[in-house]
């Protein structure tokens, strides 16, 4: 209980320097509207937060949408220090845009439970809520992600199963209990009042309960709190660390983006993904591999090739 009252503490004393100065949140507000005003009208922006413990992840993360004409373009990077600000300035000049938000508590590493993993918890439930005031829709993505295909085109956030749905989540899971929980990773948010006191409504229980995020939102959905009605997003689509668990021995059953969000930290979750072969960035050079480097083909072959390889002997 010390522990949690200790974070707890932590939270309640960082959180009254970040949304409190309503000069400097204004500054930000009009940041992203010029950033997000800027964006081609057809690009639904997509939210990417970091700092400089995850850039490893991010880069990669940036290169590997490169395979996919445009998908750059939809990403907004909101960066918590000026290493990253810089290096995301000078390797992609693409990215849809770049905000620096200058968080001390952020700049620093952080893990799942911990004072500045609350904090960061917090300010993304303040940032969407700002977010609604100033662009129509977005999406808000994470760097520890395969895409195999584009995530824009796969998902018609307009068909008949997504229309009525004010923000539609990832799933935990495709089985039991998981089927129907909210995974928190990936969600697409239709700015409107009530989607904006949703998220202010997260924010506040955050602030002042040990808890979540994603546990807090599916209990705002359950209530369709604000009237707000949430879509999900079909597991099979978008997965996270149970099934990305198994992807060696299952890679070509895998999901059109599957998440390692298994592990604390996103050197843990970097080093995951470069040793399962999908490494796309140099970071020597901070730059994206060439196509004839990047995802599998280090490794010679891909897991089905291999597979018709061994069999052939047989």
């Amino acid at each position: 209980m010390r522990k949690v009252s200790k974070i707890q503490n932590f939270l309640t004393e960082q959180s009254k320097s970040l949304f409190n100065n309503q000069n400097e949140l204004n500054d930000y507000r009009e940041q992203f509207r010029k950033t997000l005003n800027n964006m081609n009208d057809s690009k639904t922006p997509a939210i990417l937060l970091l700092n400089k413990y995850a850039l490893n992840i991010s880069l990669n993360f940036l290169c590997n949408l490169r395979k996919f004409p445009g998908a750059v373009d939809h990403i907004v990077a909101v960066v918590f220090d000026s290493y990253s600000h810089q290096i995301l300035k000078e390797s992609f000049t693409d990215i849809g845009g770049i905000v620096y938000w200058d968080i001390p508590a952020l700049e620093e590493k952080f893990s799942s439970g911990d004072g500045r993993y609350q904090v960061f918890q917090y300010f993304r439930a303040k940032l969407v809520s700002l977010l609604t005031e100033v662009t129509d829709q977005f999406w808000m993505v994470q760097a520890d992600t395969i895409w195999k295909e584009n995530l824009f085109e796969i998902i018609d956030t307009d068909s008949q199963e997504f229309i009525n749905a004010g923000i539609i989540f990832d799933s935990e899971g495709s089985e039991g209990l998981l089927r129907y929980m909210i995974a928190g990773g990936y969600f697409f948010v239709r700015s409107a009042n009530s989607t904006k006191k949703f998220f202010e409504s997260a924010a506040e229980f955050l602030l002042n309960n040990f808890a979540t995020d994603n546990n807090v939102m599916n209990r705002l959905c359950i209530q369709k709190a604000f009237g707000v009605e949430c879509g999900q997003i079909n597991y099979s689509i978008i997965s996270n660390w149970r099934m990305s668990s198994t992807l060696k021995e299952h890679s070509e059953d895998s999901p059109p983006l599957f998440q390692f969000d298994g592990d604390d930290g996103s050197t843990d979750k970097f080093n995951k993904i470069k040793n399962e072969g999908y490494l796309f960035v140099d970071l020597t050079t901070k730059k994206c591999l060439p196509d004839n480097l990047n995802i599998k083909n280090q490794q010679g072959h891909s897991i089905k090739a291999l597979q018709k390889k061994e069999a052939r002997r047989e």
